[in-house]
Order: structure tokens, then C-alpha cells, then sequence
């Protein structure tokens, strides 16, 4: 809560606030950590939800970073997989998907491309179509 007053009132960015280093050092996304400085109902074990705050309250910095990594796990982030078309990949397209997710606070897992051949192959493009028709 300490950590949401400092980013709030006194606009310390994530990054540069002490505990925020320590957060982002433990992996939990800027984004993450965003949405819970406004204190929201989060998942919180056996089916239940409550407070973030309420979750984290007379704690320590150490205690209070461990329960945040464990709540993290119990309340995972959404995923994607992001696809450039054929046509639109240059080295500036990759550049510029790769910096605007960042940005966001999106952490990109796994990088890679997939030749034609193998698209066609493994029929990648009916399958795609088809999930979206049924």
C-alpha cells in the first residue's frame, strides 16, 4: 500500500521506486503491479477473493514480496500468441511490435517464425479458421 502511495501521490515510477525494483526483480509484470496498486478483489486461495491490501497488511517488505509472488501465481495474467502476417515482416514490423508490447508492460516469453513449408504442412492456417468458425 506504501508502494501504491508513493506511485500515486508522488508519481514514482515502478522503476524507480525501491520496493518496485523489488517486485519487478521477482517477477512480477509492471503491469501487474500497476493494476494492483488500486487495491482489487484478487484471487486469494480455496475459491476465494478479497483485498490485495487486506492480503498484505502488517507485513514487511520481505513478507510482503513473498505473498505478492504467491498471489501472483494464484492470479495468473492473460497470454497471447501475436502473429505478424507474411507480407508485414521487416526487421522495423518486428522491432516495432516487439517495443509497443514492452511498453505496455507485456512480457514477451518466446520469439520464433515458422517457414510457409511448415504452415502448410501442419495445416496451421485451416486450423486457425476453423476454431474461429466453430
Amino acid at each position: 500500500e506504501g508502494f501504491a502511495e508513493r506511485n500515486n501521490w508522488l508519481g514514482v515510477p515502478v522503476k524507480d521506486d525501491i520496493f518496485g525494483k523489488a517486485m519487478l526483480a521477482a517477477g512480477l509484470a509492471e503491469s501487474l503491479i500497476k493494476s494492483w496498486s488500486v487495491d482489487p478483489q484478487v484471487g486469494i486461495g480455496a475459491g476465494k477473493k478479497g483485498s490485495i491490501f487486506d492480503q498484505l497488511e502488517d507485513t514487511n517488505s520481505k513478507e510482503c514480496l513473498a505473498k505478492l509472488v504467491e498471489l501472483s501465481a494464484l492470479n495468473p495474467m492473460n497470454a497471447a500468441f501475436v502473429f505478424i502476417k507474411p507480407h508485414a515482416v521487416t526487421e522495423a514490423v518486428k522491432k516495432l511490435a516487439k517495443s509497443t508490447l514492452e511498453s505496455r508492460g507485456i512480457r514477451i516469453l518466446k520469439e520464433g517464425s515458422l517457414k510457409g513449408e511448415t504452415i502448410d504442412e501442419k495445416k496451421l492456417i485451416d486450423q486457425h479458421y476453423y476454431a474461429i468458425a466453430s
